[in-house]
């Protein structure tokens, strides 16, 4: 029999770090959470940049019939150097409406011979407000909650895991369509 401990949900609440942000963080990281996944949608459409950079916007119409950008998310390959080598990956950005940079998670690809030696390396990092977070798996991020500093009308905690698996959602959709 193992030793296998179940956390209770209470627990698990106990252990709850908080990413706090500001007002328009927030919203952004909300509506990035809520948001359909249905492909119809056209947050859901990849735009190609260019040959190596896909991006998803959201719109929405204002009372007045004015259409205004919500957040926008780009997904590029970087260069990642560690030990005078350089290794690749990608990282996703999440831009509020006004073109702000809000958070970026950085995937990595590839790790040195001594990063793999010596530990197992984090595969994902998200930087958000004043935090940055490493992940050897996203499941890390279930520790986490994101909550706004201001008051938020009807505001609730966000999973961190909720944000980055949404970020994921979109870095497989840029997948399948850079390979069409």
């Amino acid at each position: 029999m193992s030793n296998t401990q179940i956390q209770t949900q209470s627990q698990l609440n106990e252990n709850l770090k908080i990413i706090e942000v500001n007002k328009r963080v927030y919203s952004v990281v909300r509506s990035i959470v809520e948001s359909s996944t249905k492909p119809d949608y056209h947050w859901n459409k990849p735009i190609a940049v260019d040959e190596k950079t896909v991006k998803f916007v959201k719109y929405k119409r204002l009372p007045n019939n004015v259409e205004v950008k919500v957040w926008e998310i780009v997904i590029m390959p970087i260069n990642i150097q560690r030990e005078n080598v350089m290794l690749s990956g990608t990282v996703v950005k999440v831009y509020d409406g006004l073109g702000n940079e809000i958070a970026d998670l950085t995937i990595r690809n590839e790790f040195t011979i001594t990063e793999l030696d010596v530990r197992e390396p984090n595969r994902y990092a998200i930087a958000i407000s004043d935090s940055i977070i490493g992940a050897k798996s996203i499941h890390d991020y279930e520790y986490y909650v994101i909550k706004p500093i201001d008051t938020v009308p009807y505001a609730k905690p966000i999973p961190l895991s909720a944000f980055v698996n949404k970020l994921m959602f979109y870095f497989y959709i840029s997948i399948k369509f850079k390979g069409e």
